[in-house]
């Protein structure tokens, strides 16, 4: 069986709807479902994860590794034998809209004690440019590493128990490097690894901004416009160089 473990973080409370007709699905397509929440997630969010094992991490900051960290915490807690990690708002949106591939992704899973996670060309493409271009640069960069094409920055895994201490006892990074991080360390401790690519993990985030995608008049409109500003380049470029420097130091062993 499999244990579904999660990061969350959403002030404003736009997974509110998606969460409550969503929710009972991935209950019954999993052992269990743990949540891990930063601490301005928004109360009506929190409430409508009853059912879930909701526990935030405090002092966390909203650091993104920290908060996976702590996902496989309780998956371990839960005593699940495998779990997928998977951001939330992207496991919403997969098994909303490819729910026969999201359970056999589940499948999957338990053959494997890490299986990564990735995209189609298709499901890639819909990201904003600022990401398919950054995203790029990671994927292929550990790709050659790894010594096939894969696509490692999607946010979602599948990891077996003993994967699971594994990286509890070894995973540093504070950000979402652990996508390059994680694959990383169990690779290199001669675990079994695999790779599935998936449509569900296409870009999710237009679900919870309808009102911004109206407003401005078209979903290309609003996907350009959050790939205009320099910042958002300097945060995804920052993450890619994160993201290999974590490969490096695994590789290095620290």
């Amino acid at each position: 069986m499999v244990m579904l473990v999660s990061t969350l973080h959403d002030p404003e409370g736009r997974m509110v709807e998606a969460t409550k007709r969503l929710l009972g699905r991935l209950k019954d397509l999993y052992e269990g479902v743990a949540v891990v929440p930063t601490t301005t997630t928004s109360t009506e969010l929190l409430a409508a994860l009853a059912g879930a094992i909701v526990e935030p991490l405090e002092g966390s900051n909203g650091a993104v590794g920290i908060g996976r960290r702590h996902a496989l915490r309780l998956g371990m807690r839960s005593g699940a034998p495998h779990m997928h990690y998977c951001d939330f708002d992207r496991i919403l949106h997969w098994v909303g809209r490819y729910p026969s591939e999201l359970a056999v992704a589940v499948e999957e899973i338990e053959r494997h004690d890490y299986l990564m996670i990735g995209r189609t060309e298709r499901a890639f493409a819909t990201h904003p440019r600022v990401q398919v271009d950054t995203e790029g640069i990671t994927n292929h960069a550990f790709s050659l590493w790894y010594g096939e094409p894969v696509d490692v920055v999607a946010g979602s895994c599948g990891v077996s128990r003993r994967a699971a201490s594994l990286l509890l006892e070894r995973s540093t990074a504070p950000t979402n490097a652990t996508d390059t991080e994680w694959p990383a360390v169990v690779h290199l401790a001669g675990m079994d690894v695999g790779f599935i690519r998936t449509e569900g993990l296409e870009f999710e985030t237009p679900d919870y901004f309808q009102d911004q995608i109206a407003a401005i008049g078209s979903l290309q409109a609003w996907l350009e416009k959050r790939s205009r500003p320099l910042t958002a380049w300097v945060s995804r470029t920052r993450l890619t160089l994160e993201s290999l420097e974590a490969l490096r130091a695994v590789e290095n062993g620290r």
